[in-house]
């Protein structure tokens, strides 16, 4: 009885770790502050924790800007030029959009902090073909004018975040994400339930313990 108590202890000691290595996510979050100087025109290119990372900027006549508030851009041709190039522009607002995309394949995005979206200011963000997430700016004061866009875990190479506003200076501070399984071969899940997949290996060793323990227990 006591080696039959024993194997099982170990086998459950056993899955306990495995369940726990294999089903825990890489989880990251790449403040823009942290790369001031990187930026080239309108774009960058970025490396994070082995991840390659690009970024433009819209339109071609705007450039990245990285600051301690994050990232951003700028109009590069003078005030009323950069209003005439905004043709869908209302009430003398700037409308400015930056494209970050995930070379390495898809990963699973939480959210997406902005600094500096004052009130009257909004930033929407688009991941792929999933509906887009909206937050507005609610303060003047530049300490407290951050907000959070939450993507729900929503499975994306892409993420499109487009800013306007009078006078838009709003900032991308940084991006929380994780990582799964190998990078460029996580599946694609809900949005709104994400899942941390067991990979097969681990699940045939997991079924095989336990049907070990089952026959020893019937043999007892």
């Amino acid at each position: 009885m006591f080696k039959l108590n024993s194997l099982a202890a170990l086998v459950a000691a056993t899955s306990s770790i495995l369940l726990l290595s294999v089903s825990q996510a890489h989880a990251l979050y790449i403040d823009f502050a942290d790369y001031r100087g990187a930026e080239s025109g309108n774009a960058a290119e970025l490396t994070f924790e082995g991840l390659s990372i690009s970024i433009t900027a819209a339109p071609s006549d705007y450039d990245l800007r990285i600051t301690e508030a994050g990232l951003g851009v700028r109009c590069t041709d003078g005030f009323f030029a950069c209003l005439g190039n905004q043709g869908d522009q209302i009430d003398a607002e700037w409308g400015e959009s930056i494209s970050i995309s995930f070379l390495d394949g898809p990963v699973m995005v939480n959210s997406v902090d902005f600094d500096e979206i004052f009130l009257g200011e909004t930033a929407v963000v688009q991941a792929d073909a999933s509906p887009s997430v909206e937050v507005r700016g609610t303060a003047w004061r530049a300490r407290d004018a951050s907000a959070s866009a939450d993507l729900a875990g929503v499975v994306t190479s892409r993420l499109t975040i487009s800013t306007s506003g009078l006078f838009s200076d709003t900032s991308v501070r940084g991006i929380d994400f994780d990582v799964l399984g190998d990078v460029g071969t996580v599946t694609p899940v809900d949005p709104q339930r994400p899942t941390s997949p067991i990979p097969e290996p681990a699940s045939a060793l997991l079924f095989g313990a336990g049907l070990a323990t089952a026959g020893l227990a019937r043999k007892r």
